[in-house]
């Protein structure tokens, strides 16, 4: 038997939904339009409300139901307190006839409500019909609704709301006021959700206060809703862990250390961040829009923004700001922000995720790149004379005369090693050229992918290819990259270290099982 004396369940956003004008949060351009109508006797008859969920075009619309039927008269603000205030705000006011066009979409629910506007109001001043979602109407029922806008009863108001206003049909839009209203700011829904806090008596840490701001999406009741659902997860204070739990979220030690590794050039400290996240079970996904928050505040807060407010007290956001350039942040988030193309949704998200921080790191820092060295090899008996002064013997240099096709593509592991020891990041890439002509002292060297080719002929990477090349050969060459589809890649071993030591073959030799070869026994089988 249920319990009378329990209080009915109430969630908070409709526990705290503004009750006059000046509680509706990030819309001052709406209700100014929309008081001084009041004010002045300039109501239309018809309003559309666009904008994303959450912004409160329906808490509008039922205040301006309010400010119309108010006992105290039709006033810039509803006094909240009379009986027809109260009815509207507990959704009982007889002359207020909400209607969901997404399940209410057909031609005879609007002749339906064509019928109940031709009756007078029974106890206010105004109908008024809120009609949400207007777009999902079937076009004959927006072609019903268009001849009750053109020719209105008396003592009737209607107000349209949609998020989607390309939807509606221009014939209807023509004959409305169109208000829309904006996505609400970061800053604005932190404010608001401490203030929601407060009032229930509980303590919300800020940081925590900022994720579920962010996660809102500008949208005030989504972003309530999460609070409420915060409360309910935490113990007592809600902290930031709490929040990441609540959401699946990698935790803020995982991002800042990636962040950082990309600030640092660090390549070896970021794939070890994002190996370590995975195997705490976190989204590759979630970490990667948690990198574009987090780089975003830095970018916000290297350029002053008034919506870094949120960040301007985080230690390590503002330590982040000082080390790194408003251009490098930028390099960053192109990468980490761009969609990945169509080809690519079906691929290992972990490794795309893990690439993309290759980019990132090879775009702010070139080929400054840090990666870890290998371990140093245990010391071996002394080679017999001969032997050292055969190692010691350094690369046969050539005439440019002497110079061939055949001899460059058979001594392409000194010079893939070369590059190797000036960049561990461009060596992977170079390596999966065909050496295809030899024009002067120009050498055209062919990729299979576009992917490939962006990889090796930045202006640096050029430089940096063509000089392994003139050291290894001894003579100034130059390098030209292009697009070869046919070209093979063929498979070299690198002699500056062991295969298992580049952080690109790492990755592969983890997910999908891959093992070093050693090619000259391969090639000599």
């Amino acid at each position: 038997m249920t319990d009378s004396a329990t209080p009915a369940f109430q969630a908070l956003y409709n526990r705290y939904r503004p009750q006059r004008f000046g509680e509706l949060v990030g819309q001052s351009h709406v209700v100014r339009i929309l008081q001084n109508a009041l004010a002045h006797n300039r109501l239309s008859h018809a309003y559309l409300f666009s904008g994303e969920r959450g912004t409160g075009k329906t808490t509008a619309a039922r205040l301006l139901a309010k400010a119309v039927n108010c006992r105290e008269g039709v006033q810039p603000e509803p006094c909240a307190v009379c009986d027809h205030c109260r009815d509207i705000a507990a959704g009982t006011f007889v002359d207020l006839l909400e209607m969901d066009a997404a399940s209410h979409s057909s031609v005879d629910d609007v002749r339906q409500l064509r019928e109940q506007t031709q009756f007078a109001p029974a106890g206010g001043r105004y109908k008024v019909y809120i009609i949400d979602e207007i777009h999902q109407l079937s076009a004959s029922a927006k072609d019903a609704l268009l001849k009750t806008l053109e020719e209105p009863p008396a003592r009737t108001l209607f107000v349209l709301a949609t998020t989607e206003p390309h939807r509606v049909p221009l014939t209807i839009r023509s004959r409305c006021q169109h208000l829309t209203f904006r996505r609400i700011g970061t800053v604005e829904l932190i404010d608001q959700l401490r203030s929601v806090a407060s009032a229930e008596g509980t303590s919300v840490d800020e940081l925590a206060l900022a994720v579920l701001a962010r996660s809102a999406g500008g949208s005030l009741r989504d972003a309530i809703s999460l609070l409420d659902q915060a409360l309910a997860f935490a113990e007592e204070t809600v902290t930031l862990e709490d929040v990441n739990g609540m959401l699946g979220l990698t935790g803020r030690a995982a991002v800042l250390a990636l962040v950082e590794a990309i600030a640092a050039g660090d390549a070896a400290a970021g794939l070890g961040a994002i190996e370590q996240a995975m195997a705490d079970g976190n989204s590759p996904g979630t970490l990667r829009a948690q990198v574009v928050d987090l780089l975003r505040d830095v970018l916000l807060l290297s350029a002053g923004a008034a919506e870094a407010g949120h960040v301007r007290d985080d230690p390590e956001i503002a330590a982040l700001a000082r080390r790194v350039s408003i251009g490098q942040v930028v390099q960053a988030l192109e990468v980490f922000a761009e969609p990945e193309p169509p080809s690519r949704e079906a691929g290992d998200p972990i490794l795309d995720l893990e690439l993309a921080f290759a980019r990132a790191v090879l775009r702010v820092h070139g080929d400054a790149v840090s990666t870890a060295q290998p371990a140093p090899a245990p010391a071996r008996p002394a080679s017999p004379p001969q032997e050292t002064q055969a190692k010691d013997t350094p690369t046969a240099a050539v005439t440019p005369d002497e110079l061939t096709l055949e001899t460059i593509k058979s001594r392409a592991s000194e010079w893939i090693g070369a590059v190797r020891e000036a960049s561990r990041m461009l060596a992977p890439y170079a390596e999966q050229g065909e050496v295809l002509a030899l024009t002067g002292d120009v050498i055209t060297i062919g990729y299979r992918s576009q992917l490939l080719l962006d990889q090796v002929d930045r202006p640096q990477a050029r430089q940096l290819m063509a000089e392994a090349l003139t050291r290894t050969f001894g003579t100034p060459l130059r390098v030209r990259n292009r697009l070869e589809r046919d070209a093979a890649a063929p498979r070299r071993a690198s002699p500056a270290s062991p295969a298992s030591n580049d952080p690109v073959v790492r990755v592969a030799m983890r997910d999908y099982g891959a093992q070093p070869i050693d090619v000259e026994r391969t090639e000599g089988a």
